[in-house]
């Protein structure tokens, strides 16, 4: 199987097997990619995924492009999983932010995390129903989810400010912790389960 890379014409350095083209009036070259560079194989688990990514390939009839929203569809669908996956870790970094917080206990911050979480699915269902409303008339509705992710920022920051009852110099601090520290957790789970949806 013989997989090509476009490119501008002015990109290509080395024009050997290229296929000259235009689009539009703009001229592009088609590279034939070696298999090797397409699909690295170093180890066990880049053998696995090369593998499973030239079937896919292959299957599709060397469509990468669609391959990737494919894959981009796939983990779309898989956000609610990863926020559901997520909500024990949000009540663990709670505890450890308020561990010297007396009268506090697990099931406190567990109670916080589920209110909070309802109004995150909530929102994120609103989101949806707004960018698949926004795609029948032809409009990319992908903005919606940056005001429905500052609300919901907002609305934690307030939510820790009344709850555990603290200075708001304190809150922000902690605020800060627990928001980078959920970006951080919630980036692995989508990498894993992105490499998941990929091998399965």
């Amino acid at each position: 199987t013989q997989y090509l890379q476009i490119k501008k014409r002015g990109e290509v350095s080395d024009t050997n097997g290229a296929i000259d083209f235009w689009i539009e009036g703009m001229p592009y070259k088609a590279v034939p990619l070696k298999e090797e560079a397409l699909f690295p194989t170093g180890n066990w688990f880049q053998s696995r995924v090369a593998k499973k990514v030239k079937d896919k390939l292959e299957a599709q009839g060397t469509d990468f492009t669609q391959l990737m929203l494919e894959q981009a569809e796939s983990q779309q669908k898989s956000m609610p999983y990863i926020l559901f996956l997520s909500l024990p870790l949000f009540t663990m970094l709670l505890t450890l932010l308020y561990r010297k917080t007396p009268g506090l206990y697990y099931s406190d911050h567990a109670a916080f995390t589920l209110y909070h979480y309802i109004l995150v699915f909530g929102l994120l269902g609103v989101a949806l129903l707004l960018q698949l409303l926004l795609k029948l008339f032809g409009v990319d509705g992908n903005f919606v989810f940056v005001p429905i992710l500052s609300i919901t920022l907002i609305h934690l920051l307030f939510e820790m400010r009344f709850f555990y009852a603290q200075s708001w110099g304190k809150t922000v601090l902690k605020f800060l912790l627990l928001s980078i520290s959920m970006v951080l957790l919630l980036a692995l789970l989508f990498l894993m389960v992105s490499v998941l949806t990929l091998l399965i």
